[in-house]
Order: structure tokens, then C-alpha cells, then sequence
């Protein structure tokens, strides 16, 4: 046996970076780790949007052809595991006007449409696909198959989800889902359907949001508010409450809400979350004001504090506990791991979407930091145009750690992953994994060999038995390995649930297509959960 396999010919390309790169050969694993990191229409670092969004048309178009229910898994997998909203919504677009997908959209659209704003948001997807589908006319042209889907779908919503997702100042309105689908009401909710065909959804005075809307935001109206938000919306309105004088039991009450194991499991926040929380809450700048009077500037929502919150403490340590609590739950691994981060310029250069403030090197640092608690025997090197070894104590917080990778600064902004590989074969460390938290545009700066050749390599000469898994937290459409590498193996997403996968691929190196394959909608999966 050849160990020191050619990689020339091997369906090679280049990458953005002009580095040489692969095409992945299986559309379907493909559309897999694209799509589970895919926000239809956002720019990013490398490409266009418009070019991206059009690659992932004909990707659907060519899976399609293979397995038409795929498509409709996977929109279920990326809605309710990986958390996503726009790229299912696509998903489920898309199948509906796929005469081959057409007989699965019926019965998987309830399981794909999870709030109420995206009944019309899947309407919206669908005119600006195929044009005009009723929005102003009493009968339109939507695909009969999602038809049926959204009338069934629609029937399960109470007042409480029309008043919370209520998007009547939207350009396509739920009145308009109504025209189109004529959803049979219940008994119960023929006066509401009534209601939101008139345009007058009820208003949920019992939200956090009303609260803030119709008492303003003071001391009270935010004592009030923090008893009615789920977790997202307490973490990312922790300044807020800190600006206030909320009292001693609401404050508690937020606390044991971040807190709070089941809270946490069925809140299906990504990791990242806590850690951008974390961030906002380390600091202030103190700047002379006005008057001569010093004041913190909390620059990201323009408001100004005059004096600091000690609780400010408490919850940054809720935050710690509620990262580690979300890692409690994902097997470990034995053997050797070594963890190579990217942080070169595109992964600190460009938010993950234009609303975000989130980069793409947070999520790998933070992915770096589980995944190194996760593993007993590990070392990580973070790698830009040079390459820098981070060593780590298990015993600091995962957030804390998490910071230390991001924040350590080594010179240059290039990709030269090759580097670690060649640092792992130059010391001879023998590894049963290597882990790979990048976009995966590497270049080889001033050295002859590609990344994917010094994997052959360190394959060959220090273990042929070592796994490597890329994590491709942007979804671009070229690889570091080939994809035909048996033991080169690619995941695609920013949940936490996805580090479930590697204990399960090196039993089965398809778990994660498996696991999709196995979604069961009358059960919904039917194999073993990862979590």
C-alpha cells in the first residue's frame, strides 16, 4: 500500500486566497457543511453574495436530483439543531418549486416553520423567486404543496406567537398568508384568525417587550421585564438591566436564569452568545462628558452610566457557569488532539453578517476552548503568517480562555496553515486528531507544499491512523483535503451540538449525514440523538 498518495488531479483548484485548494466531490456533504453555516444574502469576508446565493440554488438543484427528501431534512436539521432561520427558510422554498421534492414539502413544513414571522417569511423567499403569489390578489400561484404545508402549519400558532412575531409593518403580512393558504381555523381561534386577517392582532401585554414599549425604559418598567425574558433576551439585554436600579430579586431571578441547566438545554443559544455577553460586559470607557463630570460610555448602544453596577461581576460569572454548563453534556475524547486555529485577517476582518458583532475568530476560540476541555491529552497552535503554540489551563473558565486564543497576537495577516502541519512533522507528534477551526483559505506563503500535502505527508511519515476534521465555520465552496480522504473529514456549523460528531465519525465517518438521513418527521429522528 501506497501511503504517500498523489493529491494532483484530485478534483484541485484554488481557493479566494489563490491557495491550492479542492472541490468537494459529493454535492450532498456539500450542501451539508455549506448550508449549516449559510445566512442567505449576508456578504462575507471572500466572494459576493449574489454569487454565493446562486451556487447554493444549483447545489440544492443537483441533490435534489439524488435525494429529494434530503433537502427537506436538512431544513429540519439546520432549523432546529443548528438554530438557523434564513437557510431553512430557503431549504423549504426551494423544495417547493422541485417537482422531485414537491411530495415531501406537505409533511415537513410544520417541523421547518418554527415562529410565526416566518410563515411570511417563507412567502417573501417565494416572491422573490417566482414573483407575485397573492400578496395582493385573492387567489395566487403558491406551489399547492406548501400550501397545504402552511395551512396546517399555521392552525398551530396561538395569539400569544401573532402578537410576539407580529410583522404587520412588513411588506408581506400574515393577512397575506391567510389570502393565499386559507388556513382552517380551530374553534377556538376562528375570532383570532379573524383578528389577524383584519390586521388587528391582539396585543401580548405579557411580554417583556411590551413592558419596555408602553412604561418606557426606567427602574421599574426593567424590574418588571426581567421576570418575563427568555435567557436570549436577558443576555443581550445585560446592560440594560445593569444601567438600572432593578432590585436585589430581579437581579437573582436573571441570575438563575442564565444559570439554569434546563434553561440552558432547551434554549438552543449558540456557544457564541454567552462569550460576545462576556465581552460586553468587561469593560467601559471612562470619558470626560460634560461638566466636568466622568461617566462610562457604553459605546455599543450610545447610553451613558454615571456609576458602575457591582453586579456587574455576578453576571459574568453566571456566564462562565452557563458555557460550562452547555460543554457538560458533549461526550469526551480520548488520545491525542491537536487544535489549529486561524486567525488571520479573514477570520478578525468581517462580521459573521451585517448585524452581527460577532467575528468568525470568536466562534473558533471559543470551539477551541471547549473542544480543548473536551480532550485531556491536546495542544493548540493558532496560525495567521506565522505560528504561535497557546498553552491553556483547564481550570480557568471557558469564556476566559476563550479570550486568551482570540487575543493572542502573533505577526501577520496571511493563511499558512501548512505551517502547523509542518510543525507537527518536523517534532514527530504523533496525534490520533487533528482539529481545524478556519474558513479554510489557506495559502502556502513561501513554502512549495499545500496543506493537503503535508497532511499526505504527516499522514505517511508520523501516523497513518490520524483523523483530521475540518470545521468550516464560513461555508466557502473549496477545501483544505481532499474530499475523497477517508480519514479527512468536514463539519460545517457554529451549535455546539456539532462537536457531538467527532466521538461519533470515528466509529462512522458519515455520522453527521446519517444522523440528517435519520430525521424521522413523525418521530423526528429516528436514530440515536446527538443532543
Amino acid at each position: 500500500m501506497k501511503f504517500n498518495q498523489s493529491v494532483e488531479g484530485v478534483h484541485t483548484t484554488t481557493n479566494f486566497e489563490q491557495g491550492k485548494a479542492y472541490k468537494f466531490v459529493n454535492p450532498i456533504k456539500e450542501l451539508t457543511i455549506r448550508i449549516s453555516s449559510y445566512l442567505v444574502g449576508e456578504p462575507k469576508f471572500y466572494g459576493d453574495s449574489k454569487t454565493e446565493y446562486n451556487e447554493m440554488l444549483a447545489l440544492i438543484k443537483e441533490v435534489a436530483k439524488k435525494d429529494p427528501e434530503y433537502i427537506l431534512k436538512l431544513a429540519v436539521y439546520a432549523r432546529k439543531e443548528l438554530n438557523l432561520r434564513s437557510a431553512p427558510i430557503m431549504l423549504l422554498g426551494e423544495a417547493s418549486i422541485i417537482d422531485d421534492c414537491k411530495p415531501f414539502v406537505k409533511s415537513y413544513t410544520n417541523h421547518i416553520i418554527i415562529r410565526a414571522d416566518e410563515l411570511t417569511e417563507v412567502m417573501a423567499y417565494l416572491i422573490s423567486r417566482i414573483g407575485d403569489i397573492g400578496d395582493k390578489r385573492d387567489k395566487g400561484s403558491m406551489p399547492y404543496c406548501l400550501k397545504v404545508g402552511l395551512r396546517k402549519t399555521f392552525s398551530k400558532f396561538t395569539e400569544y406567537h401573532f402578537s410576539k412575531y407580529d410583522n404587520s409593518r412588513s411588506t408581506i403580512k400574515l393577512k397575506d398568508v391567510i389570502r393565499v393558504v386559507h388556513p382552517k381555523a380551530p374553534e377556538d381561534k376562528i375570532d383570532l384568525f379573524k383578528q389577524v386577517y383584519s390586521d388587528h392582532i391582539p396585543v401580548n401585554k405579557d411580554t417583556w417587550e411590551y413592558i419596555i414599549s408602553n412604561e418606557g425604559s426606567n427602574d421599574a418598567s426593567w424590574s418588571k421585564a426581567v421576570y418575563k425574558m427568555p435567557i436570549f433576551a436577558l443576555i443581550r439585554n445585560l446592560r440594560n438591566i445593569l444601567a438600572h436600579d432593578v432590585g436585589d430579586k430581579a437581579i437573582q431571578h436573571a441570575l438563575d436564569t442564565i444559570m439554569s441547566e434546563s434553561v440552558i438545554t432547551k434554549s438552543k443559544l449558540f456557544p457564541f452568545r454567552f462569550l460576545t455577553a462576556y465581552k460586553m460586559l468587561e469593560k467601559g470607557n471612562i470619558e470626560l462628558v460634560d461638566d466636568n463630570v466622568y461617566k462610562i460610555n457604553m459605546k455599543e448602544r450610545g447610553r451613558y452610566n454615571t456609576k458602575p453596577n457591582m453586579n456587574t461581576t455576578k453576571f459574568m460569572d453566571a456566564l462562565q457557569q452557563a458555557i460550562e454548563i452547555s460543554v457538560n453534556n458533549i461526550p469526551k475524547f480520548e488520545g491525542k488532539t491537536a487544535i489549529l486555529i486561524d486567525v488571520s485577517g479573514s477570520m478578525t476582518g468581517q462580521k459573521i453578517s451585517k448585524n452581527s458583532v460577532v467575528e468568525p475568530i470568536e466562534i473558533a476560540s471559543l470551539f477551541g476552548a471547549m473542544l480543548h476541555r473536551l480532550n485531556e491529552s491536546n495542544i493548540i497552535l493558532i496560525y495567521s503568517t506565522d505560528l504561535g503554540l497557546v498553552n491553556l489551563s483547564k481550570k480557568n473558565g471557558l469564556l476566559a480562555n476563550a479570550k486568551v486564543i482570540a487575543e493572542n497576537e502573533i505577526s501577520g495577516s496571511g493563511t499558512e496553515a501548512n505551517k502547523a502541519l509542518l510543525y507537527l512533522i518536523q517534532e514527530k507528534i504523533k496525534l490520533d486528531r487533528i482539529i481545524v477551526l478556519s474558513d479554510e483559505q489557506s495559502f502556502t506563503g513561501g513554502y512549495s507544499e499545500s496543506f493537503g500535502e503535508c497532511w499526505n505527508r504527516y499522514k505517511s511519515q508520523i501516523n497513518k491512523d490520524c483523523w483530521m476534521y475540518s470545521i468550516n465555520l464560513m461555508g466557502y465552496p473549496t477545501v483544505q483535503t481532499p474530499d475523497t480522504d477517508p480519514r479527512g473529514i468536514r463539519i460545517g456549523g457554529w451549535s455546539d451540538k456539532i462537536l457531538n460528531f467527532i466521538s461519533l465519525i470515528e466509529k462512522d465517518p458519515n455520522a453527521q449525514i446519517n444522523h440528517i438521513n435519520g430525521i424521522n418527521i413523525n418521530n423526528e429522528v429516528s436514530t440515536k440523538s446527538i443532543g
